[in-house]
């Protein structure tokens, strides 16, 4: 036992100081504490129907034998909420590389969240190693060490990715690269992939050589439709060796929406976690353009959605504000053109809602630090067109204009019909609420919303105006030139374009609901992507 001790040991060092030098102190400075306690557990395969009684790590084995946790027990809910509620420090390559079979060792360190869940826990250091035919698991403390030996046999390494996922925080860093995506390429990759699956079939045709901007509706948590916006306008490209893991992203998320709608939540969830394991293999194929020339606006609810995970979500939003010109952003090596703007999903949901309403395992982390930079809302004063995406309406019996749950009125502003003047308005009374620390607690699934926030929360939510309204709204809004009213695009209820719309008629609704027609020019309704770009 000893011997083993030791071995994991020392191999943990070099990580706990890249990561923690508070962690294991007893061992940084070659002494041994006298109290520490050591021991060593062997393990046969955790049948579903065994009692594993109050020992944590017993219950992560089980969920790294079958990818979910013993719902027959109790405590489960407790190791859940240390896991799901702290700080781990992962480095994602060392994590490829033991998934690969490249290397026998992965470490990582557990920093519980001692303000809201585990009050003056220490950190903890888990060392997995593979040897001998046998997995060796360290679940390492301030005053103690359990060595767990365990059949190989009965685990399976992907368990780890779906245990942690949502807690990983990658160092993403793309490429950045002017490589050409020729007529031939786009037809041969983007189009024949993309046009297997249903919901990108009846997409509007966006020219990445067009300067006029492209507006990309509600993606309903999808990181395909990211992907693919960001393809068609140019603004990445995926390397050869990247479309086969893209055709078994799209597949599973495919799978995924039919689970959906069939109600088959544990299905779902199962998907999107494999969904997640191609995506971490992806983005290392993924490069930014550096030559993009069009203009991208994506409407809300991107993330947070039924078809979100944070590590999903993470990746899309990490991605998404790499190109955007905002204060922070120092990485001058790219076109910041594109314009990320906040739906009720990304203010309301801290990771997939649909767990949430049924009650099972949400993804663990945060998203809160790259959802709070976003605006809700945006004025395009060379296109007159003024974005969000609930729509914006204007309340003559108040006299305010409203947006979800956010009112302006009309003596908050100086001149009441000028819209960029309210677009930051609107934006900063948005900042104000999502730098409320209690906003964040609630998001977060840590506290229950206040009566005040419920509302809030409920507001953004059914906030669904007539398309009339909106239009009526850009009528009184004044521009340049007083003949010319204000266009809106917006989300969330909008019944969608495909690629029959040709021409800007103003007032455009780009949710996933879309309105096509089918082989006998009848009216149908289905979920799609909705982009539009102007020619």
């Amino acid at each position: 036992m000893k011997a083993i001790h030791n071995l994991i040991g020392n191999n943990s060092l070099s990580h706990q100081y890249k990561h923690s030098d508070k962690v294991n102190n007893h061992q940084h400075h070659g002494k041994v504490d006298k109290k520490h306690l050591s021991k060593t557990v062997e393990v046969n395969i955790l049948d579903k129907f065994s009692q594993i009684g109050n020992n944590a790590g017993l219950h992560i084995i089980y969920f790294l034998q079958y990818g979910h946790w013993n719902v027959n027990d109790y405590f489960h809910q407790t190791v859940k909420t240390s896991l799901y509620n702290s700080e781990p420090s992962i480095d994602i390559q060392e994590y490829n590389s033991f998934a690969n079979m490249d290397t026998d060792t992965f470490i990582f360190t557990i920093i519980p969240d001692n303000n809201h869940v585990l009050k003056l826990s220490s950190p903890i250091t888990v060392t997995i190693e593979r040897r001998d035919g046998y997995y060796f698991i360290n679940f390492s403390g301030d005053k103690s060490d359990i060595i767990y030996k365990i059949d190989g046999l009965s685990i399976i390494s992907e368990n780890f990715f779906t245990l942690l996922s949502g807690n990983f925080k990658p160092d993403w860093r793309w490429d950045v690269s002017t490589e050409m995506l020729t007529k031939e390429k786009f037809d041969n990759y983007v189009k024949s992939v993309f046009s297997e699956i249903d919901f990108y079939k009846h997409c509007g045709v966006i020219n990445p050589q067009n300067m006029n901007t492209a507006y990309f509706g509600d993606t309903d948590g999808r990181v395909g439709a990211i992907l693919y916006a960001l393809l068609v306008s140019g603004h990445i490209g995926i390397r050869e060796e990247g479309w086969s893991l893209i055709c078994e992203l799209l597949n599973h998320e495919n799978m995924a929406s039919s689970a959906y709608e069939k109600k088959k939540m544990g299905e779902l969830y199962a998907l999107l976690n494999a969904r997640d394991m191609i995506l971490n293999k992806l983005h290392n194929h993924v490069f930014l353009k550096g030559d993009a020339i069009t203009p991208c606006i994506f409407l809300g609810d991107h993330t947070g959605d039924r078809f979100s995970t944070i590590f999903g979500d993470q990746y899309i939003l990490t991605l998404l504000n790499s190109m955007q010109n905002m204060e922070g952003n120092k990485d001058s090596r790219i076109n910041k053109n594109v314009v990320v703007l906040a739906g009720n999903h990304e203010i309301n949901f801290n990771g997939n809602y649909s767990a949430r309403l049924a009650n099972h395992r949400l993804s663990a982390g945060d998203t809160y630090n790259l959802i709070k930079t976003l605006d809700v809302c945006n004025y395009d004063p060379e296109r007159k067109v003024l974005t969000s995406h609930h729509g914006i309406i204007r309340n003559e019996e108040s006299k305010c204009y409203c947006l979800g749950a956010l009112q302006v009125p009309f003596k908050q502003m100086k001149n009441p019909t000028d819209p960029e003047e309210l677009a930051n308005i609107f934006n900063k009374k948005h900042k104000e609420y999502m730098d409320d620390p209690l906003f964040h607690l609630i998001r977060s699934n840590i506290m229950k919303p206040t009566d005040l926030y419920a509302d809030y929360f409920n507001n953004t939510t059914d906030f669904r105006p007539t398309r009339n309204h909106i239009f009526i709204c850009g009528e009184k809004l004044k521009c340049e030139d007083p003949r010319k009213y204000i266009r809106q695009k917006y989300g969330h209820h909008g019944l969608g374009v495909d690629q029959n719309q040709l021409f800007d008629n103003g007032i455009m609704g780009l949710n996933s609901r879309k309105k096509v027609r089918d082989k006998n020019n009848e009216i149908i309704y289905l979920s799609g992507l909705s982009c539009f770009q102007s020619h």
